[in-house]
């Protein structure tokens, strides 16, 4: 029988087309509050029509997960992986068990030749799964409990250098609308999506602010306007309004343009690694924290939801970090 919660989330996911996230959140706190103390009981006049197998179990995760505020995109990804590991196996989500996961990213493994770091990823969204499905009380054992550890070497974490920096720079210098994506990602570490949807009217140069609109987590969040980013957004726009900031003739600069862009610049200036926009990113992430020493701070204007995340992917602690931390002290 479905639960109360279900019910709300149920509920919550057909307005999802109707209501922002904000209003949704609103929405369930309503119904929860109004259906406090009430219990639902199941008609028995009624033959039920519910069958436990896997496709209903999947959909019941992907409404939870809907109801969460996931993106459409990860909520995706989660059930291609569940539905795939049962496709293969053959088995049913209530008598699984932890070493046929184990058995499963094995096989994985040594057959389709996969990385540890992919593994762990696959671990990842199948462990989402059963361990919803027992938080839910639609299994009886906590099936990842058993399954062994993912151990892999993460990547370094790359970065551009002070000195890749300053050629960057140099590369651009005479080209506005280079020295205006270049110093946007330097001074700001948006993401490529963001610049893409980035608007003429998201810029208060009176201000001296960026309006960030994060569709990875349906937030917005705020850039700030540093004098090198302003003179170059306004040497680049002269005087334009409106429309997108980053523009072709049909319209607004694509993601793969942006990209394109990026990694051309970091080339020609004879970077070390392929810089792509998230490269950038990680570099504004590490010069902001050299500044600050303040990873709250560095966490916000990335708009990440925890610090937890900022350390662990984007502030490099490698030999150069201990050299300028070292050298700074003295």
């Amino acid at each position: 029988m479905k639960g109360k919660n279900d019910i709300i989330n149920e509920v919550i996911v057909s307005m999802q087309d109707y209501i922002n996230s904000e209003a949704s959140e609103v929405l369930k706190n309503v119904l929860i509050v109004k259906l406090h103390g009430i219990e639902f009981t199941a008609s028995e006049t009624l033959p039920s029509t519910e069958v436990c197998d896997n496709e209903w179990a999947i959909k019941r995760f992907s409404i939870d997960m809907m109801a969460a505020g996931r993106r459409k995109s990860t909520i995706e990804q989660y059930m291609r992986t569940v539905k795939n590991f049962f496709d293969k196996t053959g088995l049913n989500y209530t008598n699984t068990t932890g070493q046929d996961v184990t058995d499963y990213l094995a096989i994985r493994q040594y057959k389709d030749k996969i990385s540890n770091s992919y593994k762990s990823t696959l671990m990842k969204y199948i462990g989402a799964f059963f361990k919803w499905a027992y938080r839910k009380h639609y299994i009886n054992e906590d099936v990842m409990r058993d399954v062994d550890r993912v151990n892999f070497k993460h990547k370094k974490k790359e970065r551009l250098t002070d000195e890749e920096i300053e050629k960057c720079r140099y590369i651009v210098h005479g080209d506005a609308e280079k020295t205006a994506l270049l110093e946007l990602m330097l001074n700001t570490g948006m993401r490529v999506g963001e610049i893409e949807k980035l608007e003429v009217s998201d810029i208060n140069f009176e201000e001296n602010t960026i309006r960030i609109y994060a569709e990875k987590t349906d937030t917005v969040r705020y850039g700030i306007l540093v004098p090198r980013l302003k003179v170059a957004l306004k040497a680049y726009l002269k005087g334009r309004t409106s429309g997108a900031v980053f523009q072709r003739r049909n319209g607004k600069m694509s993601k793969n343009t942006i990209e394109v862009i990026a990694k051309k610049i970091a080339h020609a200036a004879g970077c070390h690694c392929k810089a792509t926009v998230h490269i950038y990113r990680k570099t504004f992430a590490s010069v902001l924290y050299r500044k600050t020493n303040d990873v709250l701070l560095v966490s916000k204007m990335l708009g990440h939801a925890s610090t937890e995340v900022t350390i662990k992917y984007y502030l490099v602690d490698d030999i150069d970090d201990i050299k300028y931390r070292v050298k700074k002290a003295a």
